[in-house]
């Protein structure tokens, strides 16, 4: 039997499908530390918990299944299966002007979720800053809103 590192060693990972997986586990709330390609420490930490979150063992390597799952797109937030490709073209569908945006950026701010400015570009302060409010109103922490969260934050006041 190989051991995980050999495991995910095989599967032979590219550079760019690092910096994916570790922007997909960002989004779905596993902190990877960065989206470099250079899987350390944080990154391992962050795989670990997803497969623990998920019901593998959390070896903090993947194996083959678990690379298609994160490199497509995919995985979970504990229960609350959504994938961020599916949640990134529901948020295009609503088709959120810059001013729009803009406006999500200065109420997240408002509600105490750090945006880095509301400049109508959501980086990745603003997606950060969308999934822990979607962690607080316990749904899936994917960065990308959807129209019933975009309606629920322009009613929400401030706690």
């Amino acid at each position: 039997v190989m051991s995980p590192a050999a495991q995910e060693a095989n599967i032979g990972i590219s550079r760019n499908q690092r910096v994916t997986i570790q922007r997909q586990l960002t989004a779905l709330g596993y902190s990877a530390g960065g989206s470099d390609g250079v899987w350390g420490r944080n990154t391992r930490n962050a795989l670990a918990r997803w497969q623990s979150d998920n019901g593998y063992p959390a070896s903090g390597y993947l194996n083959e299944e678990q690379f298609r799952i994160l490199n497509r797109g995919g995985g979970s937030v504990g229960n609350n299966v959504q994938p961020v490709g599916n949640a990134a073209s529901e948020e295009a569908r609503l088709g959120l002007s810059r001013t729009e945006k803009r406006d999500v950026q200065s109420r997240l701010t408002r509600l105490g979720y750090s945006t880095g400015g509301a400049d109508g570009v959501w980086g990745r302060n603003t997606r950060n800053a969308i999934a822990d409010w979607q962690g607080d109103q316990g749904e899936a922490a994917t960065g990308y809103l959807t129209g019933q969260q975009w309606r629920a934050l322009q009613n929400q006041r401030r706690r």
